[in-house]
C-alpha cells in the first residue's frame, strides 16, 4: 500500500497517473498495430508487474531465452535493461512473431516462430517463462522441464511466472475467465504452488526462491519461482 495515509483523491490521481505510464510505455512499440492488439498491450502491464519480475533476473547474464513471448512486453523490457546481451524469444503465433519482427528496434533481441515443446536445446544460461506451463498439459510440463534440464548448461537460471490455484478461489476463477478471453479454450492445467514445486524438484532442478509479485489493486495470484541446476 505505498499510498497509504495521502487523501483518497490524490490516491486515486496518483495511481491513475501509473497506470498512463504503464499504459504508454508498453504502446511506444505497437503505435502501428491494430486497435485489439494495443488494447491488450496497454492492459497487460498494468495487470503484470513487469519491473519486479525483471529485478529478479541476474545482472551478469551472457545470453537469455524467453519461451512463449506471446506480443514481446518483455521481451523489450529485457532488451532495454540488458544492453548488448543476445536475447531469443519464441512464440508458436507465427502472426505475432511477425508483428514484433516488423517493430523491434534491438540489434540484440531476437524474435522466432517456433513451438516451445519442438526446441530440442536450451543453450542459454538464463531461461525465462511466463504464464506458459498452465497451457501445457501436465505430461507436456514434465517433459520439457526435463528436456531443458538436460540441455541446459550447468548453473542456468529459470525463471518462471505463472498462476497459483491453491490460494483464494475468487482470483482463480478470475484468472481462469482472463484465460478464456485470450486464448478461447476452456481447459488449462493449473497447479497450486506446492505442487509447481514438486514438479520442478522432480525434474532436476532447486528451488531457491518462491514470491508472489501481485500488484496489490490486482485480484489475481501471480507467482515466481526462481530455479537452479547444479
Amino acid at each position: 500500500m505505498a499510498f497509504y495515509g495521502l487523501p483518497p483523491l490524490s490516491q486515486y490521481y496518483i495511481l491513475l497517473e501509473i497506470l498512463v505510464m504503464k499504459m504508454w510505455d508498453a504502446l511506444k512499440y505497437y503505435k502501428t498495430q491494430p486497435l485489439a492488439v494495443r488494447l491488450y498491450i496497454a492492459i497487460r502491464p498494468v495487470i503484470v508487474d513487469f519491473n519486479r519480475i525483471l529485478g529478479f533476473f541476474p545482472a551478469d547474464a551472457n545470453s537469455i531465452m524467453e519461451l512463449a513471448c506471446g506480443y514481446g512486453i518483455t521481451s523489450f523490457a529485457m532488451a532495454n535493461r540488458y544492453k548488448g546481451t543476445p536475447i531469443r524469444s519464441y512464440d508458436i503465433d507465427a502472426k505475432r512473431i511477425a508483428i514484433l519482427n516488423s517493430i523491434n528496434p534491438y540489434r540484440h533481441l531476437s524474435f522466432h516462430h517456433e513451438n516451445i515443446l519442438d526446441i530440442r536445446e536450451f543453450t542459454s544460461d538464463v531461461i525465462f517463462m511466463s504464464d506458459l506451463l498452465h497451457h501445457l498439459t501436465y505430461p507436456q510440463q514434465e517433459n520439457l522441464l526435463k528436456r531443458i534440464h538436460a540441455t541446459a548448461p550447468s548453473g542456468v537460471v529459470l525463471l518462471i511466472k505463472d498462476m497459483d490455484k491453491g490460494r483464494y478461489s475468487f482470483r482463480q476463477f478470475l484468472n481462469y475467465m482472463i484465460d478464456i478471453l485470450h486464448t478461447g479454450e476452456f481447459r488449462f492445467s493449473y497447479r497450486a504452488r506446492d505442487s509447481f514445486v514438486g514438479l520442478f524438484t522432480s525434474c532436476g532442478f532447486k528451488v531457491k526462491r518462491t514470491v508472489y509479485v501481485n500488484k496489490w489493486f490486482i485480484p489475481l495470484n501471480h507467482v515466481f519461482f526462481i530455479l537452479g541446476k547444479e
